[in-house]
């Protein structure tokens, strides 16, 4: 994975981004500093290559931005 995986939004939550098998997971705090919600796949149907690698990054404004190869 290329880039930041741990990045603070523009709510003031964590979010951690995380490649699996075929899919990247999200998962966010709650609430600043609060517990974790659980893991949530992202990219709708859509398929990772498994040797593609994800790159997450965070734009001027503020939005985490996801790039990553489709089966």
């Amino acid at each position: 994975m290329n880039g930041d995986w741990l990045l603070t939004g523009r709510d003031g939550r964590l979010s951690v981004y995380l490649p699996s098998n075929d899919a990247a997971l999200w998962r966010a705090e709650r609430a600043p500093a609060g517990r974790w919600e659980a893991p949530r796949r992202i990219g709708g149907d859509q398929e990772l290559r498994p040797d593609g690698g994800l790159a997450v990054g965070r734009g001027p404004d503020g939005y985490t931005h996801l790039a990553a190869w489709r089966s």
